[in-house]
């Protein structure tokens, strides 16, 4: 184990706000810091194109049948800060995590059908008393207002002469998608014709990708986050961040249960541009998916393209009892990339390192960063420790005082 510093910073959390506004109000009902109860966020960066967040606080019947009424124009406030401290304890500066609109979905219409019952008593009672001992949790799920109006403009037009650079870039400007950060392209081909389809901006980019060779020589990620857009390569080959960002998170798996080692928390190495984490092994487990997925749904593949009628066969390099099965595959697209796509997420697969995480610092958990898992003991290091790209985190934020207590868990795959 190289020479890392042990002594881990906590991070904390503050809800500075959070507003609820109704179509029928002026002003926003502002939610009491007290009332919120939790945050969760959850990011599948392998599955889905937008996180899930939901907020759990008490609300009064009045206000929730308030908001299932208006499900289709209501609107949120969410500002969640990150509280950074100085070496007294004392606060220092606030830093925006969230600070955005939402919106919701819901299903439900079941009308307040105990209303007539909840004025009869507002009059009859103390109004606050009765406001007060009526609390129930409420959970609602937030989706960013602008990334989910701005990712379903449809594009129907020919671009010609040109790159995929120049026609993401158009899409992305026609579409009002800002904050985006984007890897620089390794397909520099120039196209003489592209056809945009009538589908939406996040489907054309998903369409670009595979019916032009791809974006990078690893498959591209495209992830509507909080704070930014990404559109960048899951491999390590073409990476890009935000100005002064550290670029690697690294996690140091230790043996022993020590005041060091199970330090919750992180620490940024400011001159390296790196984060460091320590991870107790008790709070790691490692597995490998390739066994039973061969089982399930095959390892191995059979790819047809329907544009010259060949087949191809592809052999995973994975681990497995005996050969393997086969499964076929139709490569719509004729990309010549889809084999080494398939190959290296499969490969992928036979390797996952799940964490669970306290106190960290969340920017040192951002998709763009290559991560460096050390083991301790040079055994398990030299066949676990490496290169692993994050694929899924989910952020709980618990409320602990005055602020908040953030729990994580994270899953990634080895790639190198």
């Amino acid at each position: 184990m190289f020479n890392l510093p042990t002594k881990m910073t906590r991070s904390e959390y503050e809800i500075e706000s959070f507003k609820i506004f109704l179509s029928s109000q002026t002003d926003p009902i502002v939610i009491d810091k007290n009332n919120i109860n939790e945050i969760y966020i959850e990011k599948d960066y392998e599955s889905d194109h937008f996180p899930i967040i939901y907020i759990n606080f008490n609300t009064n019947p009045e206000l929730y049948y308030k908001i299932v009424e208006d499900k289709l124009n209501v609107k949120f406030h969410l500002r969640l800060q990150k509280i950074h401290k100085n070496e007294n304890l004392d606060y220092n500066y606030k830093e925006d995590i969230i600070n955005d609109i939402f919106c919701t979905y819901s299903d439900i219409s079941t009308p307040f059908l105990n209303k007539d019952l909840f004025e009869s008593r507002k009059e009859t009672e103390n109004s606050d008393v009765v406001m007060n001992n009526m609390y129930e949790r409420t959970v609602i799920y937030l989706y960013k207002e602008s990334d989910m109006n701005n990712s379903k403009k449809i594009f129907n037009t020919v671009i010609s002469e040109a790159n995929l650079t120049d026609i993401i870039t158009y899409c992305l400007y026609n579409s009002g998608i800002k904050n985006v950060l984007m890897s620089p392209l390794t397909n520099k081909n120039k196209y003489k014709e592209v056809l945009l389809p009538p589908i939406t901006t996040l489907s054309t980019l998903k369409y670009l990708e595979q019916q032009y060779d791809g974006f990078y020589n690893n498959p591209a990620l495209i992830f509507f986050d909080i704070d930014a857009v990404y559109i960048i390569d899951s491999g390590l080959e073409s990476k890009v961040y935000r100005k002064q960002e550290p670029e690697q998170t690294i996690f140091t798996v230790r043996n022993v249960i020590d005041a060091d080692s199970a330090s919750s928390g992180s620490v940024l190495l400011t001159e390296e541009k790196k984060y460091v984490i320590n991870v107790n092994h008790d709070a790691l487990a490692i597995t490998s998916i390739t066994v039973k997925s061969d089982q399930i749904e095959g390892n191995n593949y059979i790819i047809i393209n329907p544009n010259t009628g060949k087949t191809s066969v592809i052999k995973s390099d994975t681990v497995q009892r005996g050969d393997g099965t086969y499964r076929i595959l139709v490569n719509k697209f004729n990309n010549n990339k889809i084999q080494d796509f398939l190959i290296k997420r499969k490969k992928e697969e036979g390797c996952i390192i799940s964490l669970n995480l306290k106190d960290v610092d969340l920017k040192a958990l951002t998709p763009n960063k290559e991560f460096l898992f050390v083991f301790e003991d040079q055994k398990v290091n030299k066949e676990f420790g490496g290169k692993y790209r994050l694929v899924k985190s989910m952020d709980i934020f618990i409320k602990d005082g005055e602020e908040f207590k953030v729990s994580s868990n994270c899953n990634f795959k080895k790639i190198k």
